[in-house]
């Protein structure tokens, strides 16, 4: 069965069904924080859900600044983050942030970015959000409009297993990939769902400030099939970009992946295909390289 990642990237699986419409604040807002992993193994993100009467859209960001009162949810933004200013059109909604916001980075920052997408777009009239910080734009996957479903985290899963894997990003100075350790669930424990787990991660990004996140706008990976240690991986167009952006560092952004993938007992080799067909100059496949000149 394909397994289909949409990165904010992409890839980590829906919430619950109460992130697809909108609600009026009469009938309660769904404030989203992320979930206290020391006592829930479930969702990346979770809801407490709150009343607020004719709700405007400071009423709930300041609400949601404010932080869970739940103890399975903790609080996830930083001391002093503050709405500096906000406008809305044509259902586009846009945040100006204070300066605290934006020194989080990699997972902390999209799971943020997240969790203020999914909160205020159940407001009547607010259809995409996009997020500045003292009136500049934020680097990767909350760089542009998001909707709620772009919003693709870590999965419902009914029985989830935890493995462990190194994961690749491109070092800020060029010079090669940089190292991350990292733990997640995955649906089963087939090598296909552990593939699928790694391009979710990757979509999150690093929690080093001295790794880059190579993933820098929406898009779709796709682990179609792994047979005798080759992974097909299907790629879009916005992904290719991704990789492909900056031919200076080309084989860092395809190796970041690679590598990655090759971390998993069972993969040896990714070839990439863009709509069902071989991406030229990559039929013979890409092994995994960890050194570079």
């Amino acid at each position: 069965m394909k397994r289909i990642i949409a990165l904010l990237l992409v890839g980590l699986m829906l919430l619950c069904g109460g992130c697809a419409g909108n609600q009026t604040a009469e009938q309660g807002i769904e404030f989203y924080y992320v979930t206290n992993t020391t006592q829930n193994t479930g969702s990346s993100l979770r809801a407490e859900r709150d009343r607020m009467v004719n709700a405007s859209v400071p009423d709930v960001v300041n609400r949601l600044f404010a932080g869970p009162y739940e103890e399975l949810s903790r609080q996830t933004f930083p001391t002093g983050t503050m709405l500096l200013g906000w406008s809305l059109k044509n259902g586009a909604l846009q945040l100006n942030l204070s300066e605290s916001f934006g020194r989080q980075s990699g997972i902390a920052m999209t799971q943020a970015v997240y969790c203020i997408v999914l909160t205020v777009t159940q407001l009547e009239g607010v259809d995409s959000v996009s997020i500045t910080v003292n009136g500049n734009t934020l680097p990767g996957v909350a760089s542009g409009a998001l909707t709620a479903a772009d919003v693709v985290l870590k999965g419902e899963m009914e029985d989830p297993v935890t493995i462990s894997s190194q994961l690749y990003f491109p070092l800020e100075d060029g010079s090669g990939l940089g190292v991350e350790y990292r733990e997640f669930e995955v649906s089963d424990d087939s090598v296909e769902a552990q593939a699928a787990g790694v391009l979710k991660q990757l979509a999150l990004g690093p929690s080093e400030q001295n790794m880059t996140h190579f993933l820098s706008q929406p898009g779709i990976m796709e682990i179609h099939s792994v047979e005798f240690g080759v992974c097909r991986l299907e790629l879009d167009n916005q992904t290719l970009s991704c990789l492909w952006k900056d031919n200076g560092y080309l084989e860092l952004h395809l190796y970041a992946l690679v590598d990655s993938l090759a971390e998993l007992d069972g993969i040896e080799t990714v070839v990439l295909y863009l709509g069902g067909e071989l991406i030229s100059g990559g039929e013979a496949g890409y092994s995994a390289v960890y050194e570079f000149n």
